[in-house]
């Protein structure tokens, strides 16, 4: 009931439950009348609210309140005094008397929070106990210590993991450095394994432990030491040696066999064609035959094998029944030449190109000769230092082809170079049939699919059959077969 705003909550609505009378706290003693209350605070003040018709409230007036009003001119009733037990000089808000003066043991202050132990009252140093020292209302505020879980239990913490506590909890360590609280391997100061993993924390993975390997791109079982990689085992294509001296040739490696006369260093020793029979270098110059109306004569200087250096040598034509000189008002047959020719380190050929004059006058096959000569304090064995240049008379013959035209055959060197190679492919070794009208000797070279000379045969008789390749690895060789400005080129299959 509510009606004179006797529940003093600034409405005059009734209700069934408690509600809080407004504006109104520190009250130690309360009353009621009919239709009002009555309230004392911790001051000695009084204060009503309700019901006013005959002046109940004591205020002066005759007029009801729904809100506490204080009543004015009362003696004084005496002050409220609180028990302090502990006596830190700080009440016991739940233990008070009313008295004119504070009794032994009660003090005016009614702020203790634990009024059995003097350690604890407003402004005492908050200790790290699970107790609120200083009565603010917080349990060990600001001096807790933070500590964090060690789920693996190998003595380093997980710092996004953590607890405020006085002391370490079961399962927590002081400190945060765990990298991996999953694994009680991983932590700071562990020893690092090679396996993908930061054992130590240290924010590196596999550091110091990985192994160096080296690339395999031919895959002989020998690494490239300028292409390396980093890693725990072996990657695919690589391997943990470093001596190959040719990454693109499987047939070059340590302790591959060395092949003489090609100038390679096969097993990667160091040296070339060491252990090889010692083949001499000698020089030939080939025979050639021109028509007179082709104009040039075009001879083959020929080495028997690859020179380290540059081969230099002299020339000079020779008159035979040809001549270069007007004989009886009869025209010169060809331009006489004197001159050098240099064979590059790394070739085994170099020409040299005569002019041949076209009398347009019928005459007999006639010929000359270019002789070779070595420089002046250089020397050298020549096989053969005298080329033969035959001019025949008239033009060279036409050929008819499908469309009924004619052709002139270009090559100034008249000979024919048959070849035969049995057992193409093969596992074991190539047999090679030469046949030729021209008796120079051949010149045999071979190369693996990379460019890289393998084998080189010089002076092989021309009409001959001989064996090649039963030391050559698995893959597509080039043969070629020189003979003068002839040349045949030849596919080889190892398997």
């Amino acid at each position: 009931w509510n009606y004179h705003g006797q529940l003093g909550d600034g409405t005059n609505t009734s209700s069934n439950v408690p509600v809080q009378v407004s504006n109104l706290s520190g009250v130690l003693a309360v009353g009621s009348g009919r239709n009002h209350s009555l309230a004392m605070k911790n001051d000695g003040a009084v204060w009503t609210w309700g019901e006013n018709g005959v002046g109940q409230l004591g205020d002066g007036t005759l007029e009801s309140s729904n809100v506490p009003v204080q009543l004015t001119g009362l003696c004084q009733l005496g002050s409220i005094f609180y028990a302090d037990n502990d006596a830190d000089g700080y009440g016991d808000p739940n233990n008070s008397i009313q008295a004119t003066t504070p009794p032994p043991g009660y003090v005016a202050d009614n702020t203790d929070c634990n009024d059995a132990a003097a350690s604890v009252h407003p402004g005492a140093t908050e200790v790290c106990n699970g107790v609120d020292d200083n009565c603010d209302g917080l349990i060990d505020e600001g001096v807790t210590t933070i500590y964090y879980r060690d789920a693996d239990g190998d003595g380093y913490g997980n710092a996004t993991v953590t607890t405020q506590a006085c002391s370490v909890p079961a399962g927590y360590v002081s400190n945060n450095s765990d990298c991996n609280d999953a694994i009680a391997s991983i932590h700071p100061g562990a020893t690092e394994v090679c396996n993908g993993i930061d054992d130590d924390c240290d924010g590196l993975i596999d550091d110091g432990v990985t192994t160096t390997y080296y690339r395999d791109a031919d895959a002989d079982g020998y690494g490239n030491a300028t292409v390396t990689t980093q890693a725990c085992t072996a990657p695919s294509g690589y391997i943990g040696n470093n001596t190959d001296c040719n990454d693109n040739n499987n047939a070059i490696h340590p302790g591959a066999t060395e092949i003489c006369a090609n100038g390679i260093d096969d097993n990667c020793n160091g040296q070339i064609d060491e252990n090889c029979p010692v083949i001499p270098l000698t020089i030939s110059i080939n025979d050639v035959s021109v028509y007179e109306s082709q104009g040039i004569a075009t001879l083959t200087v020929s080495l028997s094998k690859i020179s380290a250096q540059a081969i230099k040598l002299n020339y000079q034509t020779v008159d035979g029944t040809a001549s270069s000189r007007v004989v009886r008002k009869t025209l010169a047959d060809y331009v006489a030449a004197k001159g050098s020719i240099t064979i590059a380190a790394g070739s085994l050929t170099g020409t040299i190109s005569i002019t041949v004059i076209n009398d347009g006058q019928a005459e007999s096959t006639e010929y000359f000769d270019v002789q070779l000569s070595f420089p002046k304090g250089t020397t050298g064995t020549f096989t053969k230092s005298r080329g033969r240049t035959t001019i025949l008379d008239g033009t060279p013959p036409t050929v008819g082809n499908k469309a009924g035209k004619t052709i002139r055959p270009e090559i100034t060197v008249i000979q024919e170079l048959k070849t035969r190679v049995l057992s193409n492919p093969t596992s074991y070794y190539f047999t090679i049939n030469t046949e030729s009208s021209n008796h120079q000797p051949l010149i045999v070279r071979v190369s693996d699919e990379h460019g890289r000379l393998i084998e080189i045969r010089n002076n092989v008789p021309p009409n001959s059959t001989w064996r090649i390749g039963n030391n050559y690895g698995n893959g597509f060789y080039i043969m070629e077969i020189i003979q003068g400005d002839a040349r045949k080129t030849i596919k080889l299959l190892k398997l």
